[in-house]
C-alpha cells in the first residue's frame, strides 16, 4: 500500500457487531501530515480589525493547496529515506 494512504492510528473495534473485528483506520498519513501543515500556514495569517482573523475563499483555498504539498514532500522525503 503507498505509504500516503496508510493509516496514522490504525485501530480494531473488536467488539463491535457491525465491523465484526475488521481494522478501522482513521486519517491517512498524508490527511494527518497536510493538517499539521495547515496548522503552521495558519499561524502565517495576519490579524486584522482588531485581532479578527478573516480567510477569504481565495486565501483559503491557497493554504489548503499548500498543505497538501508540503504533506506530499515530506512523504516523499521519508521514502527516499527508506529507500536510502
Amino acid at each position: 500500500m503507498d505509504n500516503s494512504k496508510q493509516p496514522i492510528n490504525p485501530y480494531s473495534d473488536i467488539d463491535n457487531d457491525y465491523f465484526k473485528g475488521e481494522i478501522q483506520f482513521g486519517l491517512t498519513k498524508r490527511e494527518y501530515f497536510a493538517g499539521l501543515a495547515m496548522q503552521g500556514l495558519l499561524t502565517r495569517v495576519p490579524n486584522r480589525h482588531n485581532l479578527e482573523t478573516y480567510l477569504g475563499i481565495i486565501e483559503g483555498a491557497r493554504i489548503a493547496q499548500e498543505s497538501v504539498i508540503m504533506a506530499d514532500n515530506l512523504l516523499k522525503e521519508l521514502e527516499n529515506e527508506e529507500t536510502k
